[in-house]
């Protein structure tokens, strides 16, 4: 996603403004989650998320930098949850040389599902499509792939939800 700008002249925009019910979401799930650098990343070895500093998010053509941020850390929670203590997401057995390109179409679908759900994106967003058409040659190879994908984005999206929810029963 690249609603954030990396270049030094880039002035700083200063804090996101998020939802409670967004900030709600992402404490429950307990992610590690650090800010600074010019780009967003999940760390399989550390269990970590990289954000960069919110000011540097900028926005799109078709979302606020406010949407940018959001959408950006439900993508990397998304990997998150994707890990072996997780839902052992690996589609290197299936997809191969194309399991990044997988994974990635997951997280973004992902992103898309949580955004829906919590209210940060009332439509699909043309930026999503470009995303993942970035992957089209695993699509292309695969027809059944997006089926995969979505089938797991799904998943991830529900597994990632259901911290949430566990927080609002106990409260």
């Amino acid at each position: 996603m690249n609603g954030w700008s990396a270049t030094d002249e880039t002035p700083d925009l200063g804090p996101v403004e998020r939802s409670e019910r967004f900030d709600t979401f992402v404490r429950a799930t307990g992610a590690i989650i650090h800010h600074g650098g010019d780009r967003a990343f999940y760390n399989r070895k550390t269990d970590e998320i990289t954000m960069p500093d919110e000011g540097r998010f900028c926005g799109t053509d078709t979302m606020d930098r406010h949407e940018s941020y959001m959408a950006t850390l439900a993508h990397e929670l998304a990997h998150l949850s994707g890990s072996e203590k997780r839902l052992n997401r690996d589609f290197g057995k299936r997809f191969g040389d194309q399991a990044h390109a997988a994974e990635e179409i997951v997280a973004e679908l992902a992103a898309c599902f949580i955004c829906a759900e919590l209210g940060i994106s009332t439509e699909p967003r043309a930026d999503h499509a470009q995303y993942i058409m970035q992957y089209l040659r695993l699509l292309k190879s695969d027809p059944k792939a997006i089926v995969t994908a979505a089938a797991k984005a799904a998943q991830a999206a529900d597994y990632l939800k259901s911290f949430s929810t566990q927080v609002v029963d106990a409260a």
